[in-house]
């Protein structure tokens, strides 16, 4: 982290002791060298996690799918250029590279090496294509559970593909707001049949044991645990509630189409990747994650219970908050109660 962020949470915890619990990526600016002011890697002590620590690295391969940046094996449906995406970590005079980049594997090799967790952005299929190649050639065998490496956002994906990241140890982190918010254009515009099979297979990445979490991205889409569980139980398409011609304007939201329901999560595989499941990829199930003896006791008291069946599931995101405590104190009372 750079000084002055530094300093700027340092001080907002100061004035705000029992608001801030923020653990971080170091992110790289795609070069092996910039790995080389990493301090050796620990994990974080329960004391530490209680204020502001690193808990990994973060590594870019590629840009947004959404954004037309994203690194595809295949020419996107409209019109963009480069046609395929970009991909960030490139051999020289070869921008557009059809198969894995020295520069890449170096890239992915020297991060394994610092013994840092890695988080890697990927969101087109190339890009994770390439992601799983340079892993291989840096487990040589091994995998990357002791360290649970992941795949942040890991957006297209083929059955291939997540058998190859079973054997490798990896998890995905999934934004789910692809689905709910970007769905709609993906299938229509950006993606097209791509969109209804590859896109987001988290229930394929259960199947073969993988543990997943959601994310939200923000700001990319909102900050909400609820509305991603509620997104990945649905995986109703909400964008197409645009007014703008010539999208139909729905109402509600049992209307609104869904993306490849075959992948719909149940509500406790949904519960679990937004909470225990997230902490594990973060090395933090010791203090969050769970209702557990010893832990932080950061929870929300909710009106009703997400897992109930009798709650319909396009109204989860609806649930109201009746109260929020972190390290066990009391810091928010819905006013209605």
């Amino acid at each position: 982290m750079d000084p002055i962020s530094r300093l700027v949470l340092d001080a907002y915890f100061l004035s705000h002791p029992r608001n801030l619990r923020i653990g971080y990526a170091a992110a790289c600016d795609g070069s092996a060298k910039s790995l080389q002011s990493l301090p050796p890697y620990r994990p974080a002590t329960r004391d530490e996690a209680k204020r502001i620590y690193q808990g990994s690295v973060k590594l870019v391969s590629d840009g947004s799918n959404q954004g037309l940046t994203g690194y595809q094996s295949v020419d996107y449906c409209c019109e963009t250029t480069p046609r395929r995406g970009n991909f960030n970590v490139c051999d020289d005079q070869q921008p557009e590279p059809k198969t894995l980049p020295v520069a890449y594997q170096t890239l992915v090799s020297s991060a394994v090496e610092t013994g840092w967790p890695l988080m890697i952005h990927a969101n087109g299929d190339r890009a994770i294509d390439f992601t799983l190649q340079a892993c291989a050639g840096t487990f040589k065998g091994g995998n990357g559970l002791e360290k649970r490496h992941r795949i942040e956002h890991c957006s297209l994906l083929d059955e291939d593909s997540i058998k190859r990241m079973s054997h490798l140890g990896l998890s995905p982190s999934f934004l789910i707001g692809h689905v709910g918010y970007w769905g709609y254009s993906f299938q229509q515009a950006i993606f097209e049949q791509r969109a209804e099979t590859m896109l987001d297979l988290y229930k394929s990445a259960l199947k073969h044991n993988l543990r997943i979490s959601l994310h939200s991205d923000c700001t990319v889409t909102p900050l909400g645990p609820l509305r991603s569980m509620e997104q990945a139980v649905t995986r109703k398409m909400e964008g197409i509630r645009s007014t703008q011609a010539p999208y139909p304007v729905l109402q509600n939201p049992d209307d609104y189409p869904v993306l490849n329901a075959g992948q719909c999560l149940t509500r406790q595989e949904a519960l679990k990747a937004i909470t225990y499941d997230a902490a594990w990829q973060c090395h933090a199930e010791a203090w969050t994650g769970s209702l557990q003896d010893g832990n932080f006791a950061d929870l929300v008291i909710l009106d009703q219970n997400p897992l109930d069946e009798k709650v319909p599931a396009t109204q989860i995101r609806d649930i109201k908050i009746r109260e929020t405590w972190k390290g066990g104190q009391r810091v928010y009372l819905n006013a209605g109660d």
